[in-house]
Formats: structure tokens, C-alpha cells, sequence
């Protein structure tokens, strides 16, 4: 079985809507990995809290995200 993925950030919700009407189901998470200063190391977008908000973003948009890369 081949699995296609789609590169998108989780605000690009035109594109994860197209996908799914294609068939994609799986994604790859684009995530910018700059320092946010002033929040804590929670807040930050390498930290587990946030990684795990990113995958529920897509989870709710009715995809799986099988990886992420950072664009930036």
C-alpha cells in the first residue's frame, strides 16, 4: 500500500480540506522552530506540550500526521 502525504502547516485549512476530498489522510507538519522569547520552555514550538497541540490540530482536522519538518 502506498500512503501519500501532504506538506502543510495546521492554519492552511483550504489545502487539508482539498487533500482529504483526494484521499490524503496523512501528513507532513510544517513547524517554524524560532525561539518565541518571553514564554516559558512549554510555550516553546520544540517542546512536548506544543508538539502534542500541533498533532491534535491536525488529528481534528481529520488527518494523521506521520511527520513534521520546519521550513524555516
Amino acid at each position: 500500500m502506498i500512503r501519500v502525504a501532504e506538506l502543510f502547516t495546521t492554519e492552511e485549512r483550504g489545502l487539508q480540506a482539498l487533500s482529504l476530498q483526494c484521499g490524503v489522510t496523512s501528513v507532513i507538519g510544517a513547524i517554524d522552530f524560532r525561539s518565541r522569547p518571553g514564554l516559558p520552555p512549554d510555550g516553546q514550538p520544540w517542546s512536548r506540550a506544543s508538539l502534542a497541540r500541533m498533532k491534535r490540530a491536525y488529528e481534528d482536522a481529520g488527518t494523521r500526521a506521520g511527520s513534521r519538518s520546519s521550513r524555516w
